[in-house]
Parts: structure tokens; sequence; C-alpha cells
């Protein structure tokens, strides 16, 4: 049967499902990713790995694709896997000059390497795509988020589910990156507005941003909070 019209592809750069059998081997190139797209979602595809001039289309059965069941490919293998489903299960935000102490299980990888990467790729690709590759690595392996700094960026692993509320100031330029996956402080949404400049009207450090919808102080955290919620 045909994918649900409301599924959505996914790019992941230097990820395979190479465990999970071909159903189909197409001849395609990348002039033809929109023909092995519509061959997916015509016969309900998971989705297909672009590799070598073929997509190897895979199939996953009933059981809906997830993050978890790809795999990173060797440094020289120059894969990308189209994954077909509902809407990706995370989205990322980033907060800066905040920082996430290290538990267990820190991982540090030089954004160079990454950028060569996918650049092998996609010779287009720039730092967003580096980031966007970090992101599915952090996905795929259990990572809480990751800081960048100084073209470095370090996975950190939680023994504890991630809230937002362990989140540290940190006296060093760093970006924090976490996933919605991320447990909220309690009654109360995270309002994340790096980029936002000071300005008359905006909710101060901790404060309740329902209104104004954004923070005076960029490098801060404000919150929306409940009517009868009182934050401090």
């Amino acid at each position: 049967s045909s994918a649900p019209s409301s599924w959505v592809w996914t790019v992941y750069p230097h990820f395979d499902l190479a465990h999970i059998d071909n159903v189909e081997v197409v001849l395609a190139g990348v002039e033809d990713i929109r023909k092995v797209k519509r061959l997916c979602e015509e016969k309900g595809y998971s989705g297909f790995s672009l590799k070598n001039g073929k997509a190897f289309v895979k199939y996953t059965g009933d059981r809906i694709f997830q993050i978890s069941d790809l795999q990173i490919a060797s440094q020289d293998d120059l894969v990308v896997f189209y994954a077909l489903g509902p809407h990706r299960e995370l989205t990322w935000m980033s907060v800066q000059n905040y920082d996430f102490p290290a538990q267990h299980g820190e991982k540090s990888v030089n954004l160079a390497d990454i950028d060569a990467i996918v650049r092998k790729v996609d010779p287009d690709a720039g730092r967003s795509e580096s980031i966007e590759w970090v992101e599915r690595y952090a996905e795929r392996n259990g990572y809480a988020g990751f800081s960048m700094n100084g073209g470095m960026a370090y996975l950190k692993k939680s023994n504890t589910p991630f809230s937002t509320a362990n989140l540290q100031p940190a006296y060093y330029p760093v970006t924090f990156y976490f996933s919605d996956a991320a447990t909220p402080l309690p009654n109360a949404e995270v309002f994340v507005s790096p980029t936002l400049p000071l300005r008359q009207g905006c909710a101060a450090t901790g404060g309740d941003c329902r209104l104004s919808k954004c923070c005076a102080n960029a490098h801060d955290f404000c919150f929306e909070q409940d009517s009868d919620n009182t934050h401090t």
C-alpha cells in the first residue's frame, strides 16, 4: 500500500540502513532522486540508500522506520539515506552561553572532519549541514545534546532524563544544542531567544514572557508561565 500523504522525507548523509535487505535496486544518480522517492511513496517503502549511482530501496515492514535503525557509515563510504516516515521525531534548539556538565560518555567531534565527510556527499554543503550530521549522530546514539566550542562538538550523555533545568551559565563562548526530547521545567515552556537583541518590553532573566514572547537578555532563559504559576 502507498505511504500516508502526511509522511515526509528526511535526509541522513553518511548514515545507512545496511542491515535491512534491499527490496529493489534502481540505477539512480542525483537527478533521479525524485523518481525513486515516488517509487517509495507509491509502494509504502521506508526509504533508500543512494550510493555509487544506485538507489538501494529498503522496507522495514509493519514497523515504521526509526532513527535508531540507522548505522553510521565508514569514513570512505559516500552514502546518503533518504527516509520516508512521519515528521521527524525530534526538533533541535540551541542556546548560547549555557552548557550541560558532562556526566559520562562524552565524545568530542572535530567539525572540520565532519565538514569533509559531508562535502564528499554534497560539495555545496556548509557548516549547518555538519551540525545536522551531529544532531543525527546524537539521536542515533542516545546523547542528551552537544556543546559547540572552538570548532569542536562535545556530545553529552545524561544519567537521568535530561531537562533544560540542568543547563548552567558558561563563562566561555559555547552554544549548547538539545532536542525537544528534553524534559521542560514544570508548568513552564522554555523560550530560548539567543539571537534577539536587548529591547524594552522583553522579559527579564527568569521572567514571564507569555505576553512579550521574547527575552531581554539574549544569552539567558525566560519562561512562558501559566497564569496561576509564579516562577522564582
